[in-house]
């Protein structure tokens, strides 16, 4: 299995987890759900106005990076601000987009995880079994690094070398 293959398949396990997630919290959400930490009926939900927007979220997520790794395929000009006529060259296209893609996926993945985590925090938190913030800055400081990483291997690898001198 290639690694742009091993990106699609973990993107598509965490996609389908994720889902499932929702669906198995919604089964518990308590009817109604408090939207502010307020119980008056202005400001609730109902639990299926919360599994609505987690699947949104996740969704709008989802098409949003596939979108974007996928469509590279078929647009790589708008994807690339580097030296297109050498990453783009017919040599080396199939492996440049492929690589393309395969950043994407992971930096998808991350964002969906982030987002099972922080849904799956409120509904602790409604069910009553968890308070406040919990763990938050711990999950945000992960992803922002984790995505930092990742963007300064993609800055590296396509704008600052790995080629040969010509």
């Amino acid at each position: 299995m290639n690694k742009q293959n091993w990106a699609l398949a973990v993107s598509l396990l965490v996609l389908i987890g994720s889902v499932g997630h929702a669906l198995y919290y919604w089964d518990l959400m308590p009817e109604p759900t408090a939207a502010t930490g307020s119980e008056t009926p202005s400001e609730t939900w109902s639990k299926s106005h919360w599994l609505v927007g987690y699947l949104r979220t996740i969704a709008i997520v989802a098409v949003l990076f596939f979108g974007f790794g996928f469509g590279a395929r078929w647009m790589p000009e708008w994807a690339f601000s580097f030296d297109t006529e050498y990453w783009l060259a017919p040599e080396r296209r199939e492996e440049t987009l492929a690589s393309l893609c395969q950043y994407i996926l992971w930096f998808g993945t991350a964002t969906i995880v982030l987002l099972v985590d922080r849904f799956h925090h409120s509904a602790q938190v409604h069910l009553g079994k968890a308070e406040g913030q919990g763990h938050f800055w711990i999950a945000v400081g992960a992803y922002v690094l984790f995505m930092a990483v990742g963007l300064l291997r993609l800055l590296v690898r396509f704008n600052f070398g790995f080629r040969p001198v010509s």
